[in-house]
């Protein structure tokens, strides 16, 4: 499939900034080291080796190390206090590299390297950059994306304008396993001879960056690129070995799979035609003796994908796994929930006992005594450690479907890029194809010396342990919807749940339960503490029937209704789409919220009373949408006692309308996570903008 040429003069440019240290992980160290080795096996002198690393040769703590495993019961205690006060913390190291010159990996480090090293390049050289790091995404949406080196970042523009002195004749090769990597892809186009290998596009994260040592050392993109390179020589075959071999949720590709499928979205731009139909259509000009039908096969194979014979089969199966996702999230935050409050309130009694732990001694001491007594107190009651059991079984059975999803989502834009190999070529211009060849002799040369006595080695290996079908995510997040009553209430004494209201059409509007009936047991388990309810009606399986025994005034009752499967709430809505009926309610009884839909815009704000940046945003708020004409509805997920007590401490007007969200709706709807979030809704109703936190303007458009 691909040609070999001889390699000439190599120098190797190795970079992991890391941000600071606790950011750098132990990961980078292992990344760069395992480089070095390979190059030391191939014989590349040490003195054509540069190495930027974090802070170079500076004393001070530079990687981020956590040793150990956790406790297979420290699930118990997650998310309490005795769990932050106590979980082992990363320790923070001074890395050294024995016989090695380190440079800071910063811009003008960076800079003079090449500056020295430029001229001595020649254009039958070659530049190999090779780059661990975090990375980042350009703050407009575009290919500018940046690596974080140490304490500041680096652009696809400032290393386009930092290799000026390599000269154009130079081969230059970047191997990129940063998150955003794809957007330095676009250099091509700006560069002769530069070509490169990434492990993804502009807008999604990379993977393979931990501080653990004991696991988790031996994930993602660098690595795997690493073998393959180490066994192909070329970035071209290790790049197509990745494509099978790597099982993080990266998005391996080529600078020549960018160039075709830029040509193919203009194509479909000029022929005003949809882009799937566009691709599909011009499958059929290519050799079905392609090698890349057999890659696009074993992709196929290897991670469950179906028959993806066309881009719109792609863009199916990314839909229907977009769609899992959505539902996947809904239902493992509900099961969290549940599971989050059961450990906290059979917890906290134990905890509270015990003292702040102080030192690194006390608080592992401490971290095993909070464990074990959570969980003895875990089977004092008969059944509860199984109910807590079965909740952590949703929430992990959750994180294993998510993770497969990630996968396979990520593997379908892996056959995608093959589909533009195949799809691509049928339309380039004349000038294209002469691209097109150059950069390919460019990913084909071979970039590291050949090892010798090594085995030949024909291409990419077929997979030997298939995943599981994607097909089969629908019904696997199906397994995991939780019981639905549909019936609101409030905390009361003792695990008590207080009806408030039931819901319209909901199983619980079926049957007898009034406004002040007090549930106090579920299928004959006493509610002993708050959420009791919650956990039980979540847990029922759907279609069977939920006994309630409720108290109403002095009579006893027991009431059956049958669950229903919790009810799934639309999607977030996109740009342009009509923003779903909202069910909010005013902070103040008998006032009104804004309208939204009815010829004003209006912000929806995602605050919280703990949320310094939220009240920081407040005047800026108000002046922005005084000068846009536009309402603004304080949306908050609190609880409304709180909020007033708040409102009264601080003794001052708000500025905006309160509205509670007491169903989580507009939450959910909206993913918000974290506070402040901004959605504006333009003045038909529909989404205009979104934007999260807050610094020192509105980040809405």
């Amino acid at each position: 499939m691909y040609a070999t040429v001889a390699l000439t003069a190599l120098k190797v440019l190795i970079l992991a900034g890391g941000i600071d240290a606790s950011e750098n992980h132990h990961s980078h160290y292992v990344h760069v080291t395992r480089l070095l080795e390979v190059l030391d096996g191939r014989g590349v002198p040490a003195q054509d080796v540069a190495v930027f690393w974090a802070d170079g040769v500076d004393p001070g703590p530079d990687r981020s190390v956590r040793r150990g495993r956790p406790s297979a019961d420290a699930w118990l205690i997650a998310d309490t206090r005795i769990d932050r006060d106590t979980a082992p913390v990363a320790e923070q190291v001074d890395t050294r590299f024995p016989d090695r010159v380190v440079r800071p990996a910063q811009r003008a480090a960076l800079q003079a390297w090449f500056e020295e090293v430029g001229p001595t390049l020649g254009p039958d050289d070659t530049l190999l950059v090779a780059v661990t790091d975090h990375g980042e995404a350009d703050p407009d949406g575009g290919f500018d994306t940046r690596i974080n080196l140490w304490g500041e970042t680096w652009s696809t523009e400032q290393l386009l304008e930092d290799l000026g002195p390599v000269p154009q004749a130079t081969r230059v090769v970047l191997w990129m396993s940063q998150c955003h990597s794809g957007g330095f892809a676009e250099l091509f186009r700006r560069r002769e001879n530069l070509c490169g290998a990434f492990s993804a596009t502009p807008d999604r994260v990379a993977y393979g960056c931990y501080p653990e040592l004991a696991e988790r050392d031996d994930v993602g993109h660098f690595l795997r690129f690493l073998e393959a390179l180490a066994e192909h020589g070329d970035i071209a075959r290790a790049n197509d070995a990745v494509l099978l071999s790597d099982d993080a949720p990266d998005t391996p590709h080529l600078t020549s799979d960018v160039l075709l499928w830029g040509a193919l979205e203009r194509g479909a731009e000029q022929k005003q035609a949809d882009l799937a139909r566009f691709v599909d259509a011009r499958l059929d000009a290519a050799a079905h003796d392609d090698p890349s039908w057999g890659l696009l096969a074993s992709l196929s194979v290897a991670y469950g994908l179906g028959v993806l014979d066309g881009y719109a089969r792609v863009e199916e199966l990314l839909d229907a796994l977009g769609a899992a996702r959505f539902a996947l999230d809904t239902w493992t935050e509900r099961w969290k929930a549940a599971l989050d409050q059961a450990r906290k309130l059979l917890g906290e009694p134990v905890l509270r006992r015990m003292k702040e732990p102080r030192g690194a001694r006390a608080k592992a001491r401490a971290r095993t005594q909070a464990i074990e007594a959570v969980d003895a107190a875990s089977r004092k009651r008969v059944g509860l450690r199984a109910r807590l059991e079965t909740l952590r079984s949703r929430v992990d059975g959750g994180d294993r479907i998510r993770a497969q999803i990630d996968l396979q989502e990520a593997a379908a834009i892996r056959a995608a890029y093959v589909l533009g190999r195949l799809a691509g070529p049928t339309v380039l211009t004349r000038d294209e194809r002469a691209r097109l060849d150059a950069l390919r002799v460019c990913e084909t040369t071979p970039v590291l010396p050949p090892q010798l006595d090594a085995p030949a080695v024909t291409g990419p290996a077929a997979p030997t342990s298939p995943r599981p079908p994607a097909a089969r995510v629908p019904a696997a997040v199906e397994s995991l919807r939780p019981g639905y009553l549909g019936l609101n209430y409030r905390d009361g004494t003792d695990g008590v749940a207080v009806v408030t209201e039931a819901l319209p059409a909901s199983p619980a509007a079926a049957v007898d339960l009034q406004a002040g009936d007090e549930v106090v047991a579920v299928d004959g388990w006493q509610l002993e503490r708050n959420g009791g309810l919650r956990e039980s009606v979540l847990l029922a399986n759907p279609g069977s029937p939920v006994v309630l025994t409720v108290k109403r005034g002095r009579e006893t009752l027991e009431v059956s209704a049958i669950a229903a499967p919790m009810p799934l709430p639309p999607p977030p809505p996109r740009v342009g789409e009509v923003v779903p009926r909202l069910r909010l309610t005013s902070l103040e009884p008998g006032t009104t919220l804004p309208p939204i839909g009815e010829g004003r815009r209006v912000v929806l704000f995602f605050w919280a009373t703990t949320c310094k940046p939220c009240k920081a945003a407040l005047p800026a708020l108000a002046k922005w949408a005084d000068a846009r004409g536009a309402e603004v509805i304080a949306i908050t997920r609190e609880d409304a006692a709180e909020v007033r007590r708040w409102l009264r401490r601080k003794g001052q007007r708000f500025p905006f309308p309160i509205a509670l969200d007491p169903h989580r709706e507009a939450t959910r709807l909206f993913a918000v996570d974290s506070t402040p979030v901004f959605v504006l809704v333009d003045a038909s109703g529909r989404f205009a903008d979104e934007g999260a936190g807050f610094e020192d303007a509105v980040p809405l458009r």
